[in-house]
């Protein structure tokens, strides 16, 4: 078996809002320009040049498994052979049509894996974890038999790729390849910042959440498979500039596995993660032929592999870290007075013979009710009264018959993320805000677009949330509920739904979110429903009320008429209230 190092090629011869982003980001910056000026000066024999220029094109294949992986979270094994794709390319262009030059070939190099992602992916929009781990690697093994079969251009007559001018020296390669590896760095961490690279983060720690946002998941997905092809492929047309002449060889499926492991455990989301795992893939054989042990070279391979094990047992989602809520404003209960106007009308909700059913259970059963416009309606029952199924059915993520009508235009076959555009907006009995951004991120993917700064600082103020910078990984769970209203309330919701926001909260909390609640269709002319456990908070907040038992709608009306009602006090409260 070919070490890692030879696959690649031996054998041939993030400015982000987060401080810790920019500290890792530039950290990975300084080492590439280092090693180049390193080279430049002389420093590095030729032999070494070589290998390092071999470093950085492996640290930029590296990246595009933190594309697809690190922020996506999908298990891709097939990046090897999208650079492959990306070399064959480049290489017809350098060796056949070299009038285009190098920077086309190179772009090249990365549009047609990227379009090539493109046509992988659409099929496999299901297929998850190990599955996709599959299919990928399986396409891995189709390129690298396809290259085998068509060859490199010129490889046969031996007509191979000579650099010219500047790049004739293998210092200069070396520099223009790490300039390369940062600025794709850089440009990767800066999509973090907005909605589109964002929204990767969101796929892996929750699609529900980003089609709640008004994301269309699946496309979200795509975007990052075919950004980290359109990497993959340029780091194959440098290794064309590199060695000239290439085989199939160079892009053998095994290599996908090994710098899968090794690109995961190194977090390679980060150049300086990337560089970690590149100098992995290539010293670790240097180091055992160095210290007489060449017959132990594969042995590396072998533990990499025995990483792969543990690296496709990872469910790529970030743990909740908890921490002391961090507040910049005094909880005054009043809207800042910028806030203070409509952004909509009231609107209404009606909902005719709706049902739900989950194989022989049916959840919900005719529920046939209207929710007025401007005002904060609760919806209460007892446990498994099909509450959340309600909400589920109104959001688009669950199949429902019956027909709900917003502001009279029905909704039916309308996915999640497109009711979610047409302004009704929800939050989860289980928070969903994505803990890999900071609530600048999160705000900005959550609002479908860049809220006004002074907007959005209104809005946290009023919410008592913290400062943009902030890590989400960083905050307690009621901060994190508070931010995810924030969210869904800077996106201007005309129908907001609220399923158990209170819950984790402290008292405190608690209280403060009564009070925004019931000034929101106030100040915003929004129309919530709000599921809610906690009576007294439903008393404070709710104009309308409406009763839930076994998927039937028992007693609707003004609240403090529904909940005397005898048969709502024996169905969920147990006693007179």
């Amino acid at each position: 078996m070919a070490s890692a190092a030879e696959v690649i090629g031996l054998k041939a011869f993030g400015a982000s809002a987060s401080g810790a982003v920019k500290r890792r980001g530039m950290g990975g910056d300084i080492a590439m320009l280092a090693i180049a000026v390193a080279a430049a000066g002389g420093l590095f024999s030729p032999y070494y040049v070589f290998v390092m220029t071999s470093v950085v094109i492996t640290a930029l294949l590296c990246l595009s498994v933190g594309v697809t992986t690190e922020r996506a979270g999908m298990i891709s094994l097939c990046q090897v052979g999208m650079a492959g794709v990306g070399a064959w390319v480049a290489n017809w262009l350098l060796v056949s049509h070299p009038e285009v030059g190098v920077g086309a070939a190179l772009l090249a190099g990365c549009a047609v894996p990227a379009v090539l992602a493109l046509v992988i992916a659409l099929p496999t929009l299901r297929v998850r974890g190990v599955q996709l781990a599959i299919v990928t690697l399986a396409f891995a093994l189709a390129v690298n038999i396809w290259l085998t079969r068509q060859g490199f251009t010129g490889a046969d007559a031996g007509d191979s790729y000579m650099r010219e001018g500047w790049l004739e020296d293998d210092a200069h390669l070396l520099l223009l390849c790490a300039v390369v590896a940062i600025v794709v760095s850089r440009l990767l961490v800066a999509l973090e910042q907005r909605p589109f690279g964002a929204a990767w983060f969101g796929v892996k720690f929750s699609e529900r959440a980003v089609a709640a946002l008004g994301v269309n998941a699946p496309w979200a997905k795509i975007s990052a498979f075919a950004v980290g092809a359109a990497v993959a492929g340029l780091a194959g047309g440098m290794l064309v500039l590199q060695l000239g002449t290439l085989s199939s060889r160079n892009f053998e499926p095994m290599a996908s596995l090994l710098i899968f492991v090794l690109a995961v455990l190194a977090r390679s989301r980060f150049l300086s993660g990337a560089l970690i795992a590149a100098l992995l893939t290539w010293f670790v054989p240097e180091l055992l032929s160095r210290a007489g042990l060449a017959e132990w070279k594969d042995m590396g391979d072998l533990l990499f592999a025995l990483g792969a094990l543990h690296a496709l047992r990872i469910r790529f989602k970030s743990g909740v870290a908890a921490a002391a809520s961090q507040r910049d404003a005094a909880d005054t209960g009043r809207p800042p007075a910028g806030l203070a106007g409509k952004w909509h009308d009231g609107v209404s909700l009606h909902l005719d013979r709706v049902s739900v059913r989950y194989g022989a259970t049916l959840a919900l059963s005719d529920v046939t009710l209207d929710i007025r416009p401007g005002i904060v309606t609760g919806l209460v029952g007892p446990n498994g009264a099909g509450k959340s199924t309600l909400v589920d059915a109104l959001s688009g993520f669950t199949r429902a018959s019956g027909e709900i009508l917003l502001d009279g235009h029905s909704l039916q076959g309308l996915s999640a993320h497109e009711r979610a555009r047409l302004g009704l907006r929800r939050t989860f009995q289980v928070g969903r805000v994505i803990p890999e951004l900071t609530v600048g991120q999160y705000l900005h993917l959550a609002s479908g677009e860049s809220p006004a700064r002074v907007e959005t600082a209104q809005m946290l103020a009023w919410l008592c949330c913290p400062p943009l910078e902030t890590p989400v990984a960083s905050l307690d769970v009621g901060t994190r509920r508070l931010v995810e209203l924030s969210g869904a309330l800077l996106s201007r919701p005309r129908i907001l739904l609220l399923d158990e926001p209170a819950a984790g909260m402290s008292t405190r909390e608690s209280a403060h979110l009564a009070r925004v609640i019931r000034q929101v269709p106030e100040v915003l002319g929004c129309t919530v429903l709000l599921i809610e456990h906690d009576l007294a908070l439903i008393r404070e907040v709710c104009t309308d009320l409406i009763v839930l038992e076994f998927g039937r709608v028992i007693a609707a009306g003004p609240v403090e008429e529904t909940l005397a009602q005898r048969h709502v006090v024996d169905a969920y409260i147990g006693a007179a209230v």
